[in-house]
């Protein structure tokens, strides 16, 4: 069944897949941070694999090379905990994050590839729990938008939730409207100092507005055809200024909310993403074959770190205990498990990045504009962000897993427009086959 068939008939797992992303903000405590939601979804893609279009969704192109992947990264954690002699509170976790991620891949290709529009059921339960349960559980203030303390731990506030939440529903607004509403959360996030979110809400508003505005509007095959031939031969110079466009808004954002306390908050939180940073570069350079186990826990690193808080005097304000290990984040998924695993564990993540910036054209330029576009722009945007500047968490390993069930998808669809093309034949008929995969519009 293609994706717009399976978005015109009802779905009776829709109500299934909007309780596992609102439960995916519940933690529970087991080895690690854990989510009531990802074993929910895991359990779902069990009984999936009895379903009849499992066998299909597997064999789908990226599949098989992702699973690969993701069984080198956790063989790299074995070993590396093995050869470190890491302690069994840190391997069950190391390992267990790990087998976790690749059980949620593959339950989440199981669950949306048949029928794409439960990522957006997903996304939607995902926006409405995360709300739910900070202004009915924890009564925090709306301008907690980016983070908020629970229990002497960061949790992610309202900003994630809300643009998750509009992203699903901005399917169904004209493309205008949705790229206005992306604008409009650019702005608060800046006026609650969430900077990255700005930038991946302002950047995703402007290229849904110049997809709405380069799309053809015409019904017939031709005419979609020729509305992507349009896109392609203008991608460069909308790009180009999408991109000063987007420092621009940054700029004077900054500028307008540039009172004592954003300096110094701000210069606190790029101090710590600097410093990080560094350690991590250090720590992998210094070993890059083989990691240093789960969490990273090594008088070697802890050495490494003290010698790049030598080296600033700016990093003292960051720098955490030195109890043997990394006392800080890396700021980075790629480099934290580059730290951990060695260049074996991470093999998953560079293959993911890899494969959003190689099909970042396909799917947010060539791909027809449908339902599905707004929550497919922002999540490729802020993955590629994720995975240098932000840890492979808890949080992060969902998203993760499904942004790479976002990429299966992607290339599936393209793979149907080729073989499509190729049965109408060589000749001029070819070249405006109707474009296979997508959410109706």
């Amino acid at each position: 069944m293609s994706a717009a068939a399976a978005t015109r008939s009802t779905d009776r797992l829709a109500p299934v897949v909007l309780a596992i992303g609102a439960l995916s903000v519940v933690p529970i405590q087991i080895v690690g941070d854990l989510f009531v939601g990802e074993v929910a979804l895991v359990l779902v893609g069990g009984c999936l694999l009895l379903s009849r279009s499992a066998s299909r969704s597997l064999a789908l192109p990226g599949v098989g090379s992702t699973l690969v992947a993701m069984l080198v990264m956790l063989a790299g954690y074995m070993l590396t905990d093995l050869v470190r002699g890491s302690l069994p509170e840190q391997y069950l976790r190391g390992w267990g994050r790990t087998a976790l991620f690749v059980l949620e891949f593959v339950a989440m290709c199981l669950l949306a590839l048949p029928r794409p529009s439960r990522f957006l059921w997903f996304s939607a339960g995902y926006g409405l729990g995360g709300i739910a349960i900070l202004a009915l559980y924890h009564h925090v203030p709306i301008d907690h938008w980016k983070l908020f303390m629970v229990e002497g731990k960061f949790v992610p506030g309202y900003g994630d939730y809300v643009v998750v939440l509009f992203s699903a529903l901005a399917g169904w607004l004209p493309g205008a409207v949705a790229a206005i509403g992306f604008g409009l959360l650019a702005v608060l996030s800046m006026a609650w100092d969430f900077r990255i979110h700005a930038a991946v809400c302002a950047l995703t508003g402007m290229l849904l507005a110049w997809r709405g505005r380069a799309s053809s509007p015409s019904v017939g095959s031709a005419g979609r055809h020729e509305g992507r031939r349009r896109i392609r031969a203008r991608a460069i110079w909308p790009l180009a200024l999408l991109l000063v466009g987007l420092a621009v808004v940054l700029r004077v954002g900054l500028m307008l909310t540039a009172d004592p306390s954003s300096i110094e908050r701000r210069g606190q939180s790029n101090v710590g993403r600097q410093f990080g940073l560094e350690v991590g570069i250090r720590t992998v350079l210094h070993s890059p074959l083989l990691g240093y186990g789960s969490w990273g826990r090594s008088a070697e690193v802890s050495a490494i770190q003290r010698d790049v808080l030598h080296d600033s005097a700016d990093y003292a304000q960051v720098a955490g205990p030195d109890d043997g290990g990394l006392a800080v984040s890396v700021h980075s998924a790629i480099l934290q498990v580059w730290v951990e695993a060695g260049v074996l564990g991470a093999a998953a993540l560079l293959l993911l990045g890899w494969r959003l910036l190689a099909w970042m054209r396909v799917a947010l330029v060539d791909r027809p504009f449908d339902r599905l576009t707004p929550v497919l722009t922002y999540s490729w945007i802020y993955a590629l962000w994720n995975l240098v500047n932000s840890g492979f968490l808890g949080r992060s390993r969902l998203a993760f897993a499904i942004v790479g069930a976002l990429v299966v998808m992607v290339m599936s669809e393209r793979q149907r427009r080729h073989r499509r093309q190729r049965t109408v034949g060589s000749g001029p008929m070819a070249r405006i086959a109707p474009p296979a995969g997508g959410v109706g519009r």
